[in-house]
């Protein structure tokens, strides 16, 4: 049995009911809360996947950790605000100080809505941690000891990175993190993108949310074209074209990555077709009146947030009513919560030692260790939800979406996605919080 948390461990709804209604579409089972919101990933006993009776960790995965831990790369990734501020100054000082003012856009950390009043347009979500059973949380608690890490630990590792981040900026003369408005800025940026977009199209910006979160894969929300240099968004761009195919044809079949089919642009749309297939199915399903906790696009009954638990918390954290869930992708999910495994993705090769490719000729290339421990960890979405949870608690910060935005630009410049001097840029005159500059 895991242990009984302590009082600063415990999230406000604990033990928070749940219960189980049948969809009138489909006649399967579903699990809701109370306010209304869909549950996806099995809070029942019967719930537990096949990875879920791993055994505690071996001696590999502490160790892994530990020498981690001592390497320079280790202790420069696990400073926190006491260690960047030479010791004047705990993470909850620094940040009381930093937020005690500071408006907070949209929901706040422990937000919740009342029973019924869950929005109707939200995408489904994982368990909190407190909607698991306790056997439930025990195979989540050994499939991340199994990976050399814990909850304590990974709520330790996520404040240090976003502390690194606040640092960061403030040395840079910058009160904002980088990307920590990537979900409630709407004057620039993608919020503003995908608002406008689903303005154009006649749609909730929270229904366009979710086809953009569909169409995440292998395609990058914003990027320059190589002729002209201009600036463009190639994920928006093959949401809006899987929208509009379904606008227009009533449905997926026969859809193609080819823009000028629905008049979105020329050239093609980046990304899986698979996925914008997948985008415009839940379209003409939501056109029909459907809502996105009964959409169904798998062969086998299953919906679209159903294999990516990550996409639906993704979507609704571009609401500024829905409660929130952390998102835990590979930079949030593994960067946050496994550091100490590698990003690395090593190319595949036959038994004979030749390099395997895919059909354009380049090299196939495995998951990486930390893909790999977010894959086979039993609820490691609700887990790092709830580290998250911890670590903001213990640093008054209210915006969960907020919070793992940030986490997750300081987690891109640290591995060198993009460059600190592209996201500070010089200033003429430095400006600082009037908190901040006397902090330091």
């Amino acid at each position: 049995m895991p242990k009984k948390p302590n009082s600063r461990n415990v999230s406000r709804g604990q033990n928070r009911p749940t219960e189980i209604t049948t969809s009138l579409l489909t006649g399967n089972a579903e699990e809701r809360s109370l306010s209304g919101q869909r549950i996806i990933g099995g809070i029942t006993p019967t719930g537990l996947d096949k990875t879920s009776k791993k055994g505690p960790a071996d001696s590999s995965g502490a160790q892994k950790r530990k020498e981690w831990e001592q390497s320079e790369e280790g202790q420069a990734r696990t400073r926190d605000m006491t260690a960047l501020t030479g010791g004047k100054l705990t993470p909850g000082q620094y940040h009381f100080q930093r937020n005690y003012d500071r408006r907070v856009s949209g929901p706040r950390v422990y937000d919740e809505q009342l029973p019924g009043m869950s929005d109707p347009n939200a995408a489904p979500r994982p368990p909190r941690w407190d909607e698991l059973t306790p056997s439930q949380q025990q195979s989540s608690i050994n499939g991340l000891e199994h990976h050399g890490t814990s909850i304590d630990k990974i709520a330790e590792d996520l404040g240090a990175q976003y502390d690194q981040g606040v640092y960061h900026a403030n040395q840079a003369g910058y009160d904002r993190v980088h990307s920590e408005d990537f979900y409630n800025d709407k004057t620039s940026g993608p919020r503003k993108v995908i608002e406008d977009s689903a303005k154009d199209l006649g749609i909730p910006t929270t229904i366009h949310a979710q086809m953009n979160a569909m169409t995440s894969p292998n395609t990058k929300f914003q990027a320059n074209r190589g002729s002209t240099g201009e600036v463009y968004y190639p994920n928006n761009e093959a949401a809006v074209h899987a929208v509009r195919y379904a606008q227009t044809r009533g449905s997926s079949d026969g859809i193609t990555n080819d823009l000028f089919t629905t008049g979105s642009g020329t050239g093609k749309a980046q990304g899986y077709t698979t996925n914008i297939k997948k985008a415009a199915e839940s379209m003409s399903q939501y056109q029909k009146g459907r809502p996105p906790s009964q959409w169904v696009t798998g062969a086998n009954g299953g919906g679209p947030f159903d294999n990516s638990p990550k996409t639906g918390p993704y979507a609704n954290s571009f609401s500024d009513t829905e409660p929130q869930f952390f998102v835990s992708d590979v930079h949030s999910g593994g960067g946050g919560a496994f550091p100490h495994l590698s990003s690395d993705k090593p190319v595949l090769t036959h038994s004979d030692g030749s390099i395997k490719v895919d059909e354009g000729g380049k090299p196939k290339r495995d998951k990486s260790d930390r893909e790999k421990a977010l894959a086979d960890t039993p609820f490691v979405h609700s887990a790092i939800d709830e580290a998250a949870r911890r670590s903001m608690a213990a640093r008054n910060v209210g915006s969960l979406r907020g919070f793992q935005a940030g986490q997750w630009g300081e987690e891109q410049i640290q591995r060198g996605l993009v460059h600190e001097q592209d996201v500070y840029p010089a200033r003429t005159s430095k400006k600082e919080d009037s908190n901040q500059g006397r902090l330091f």
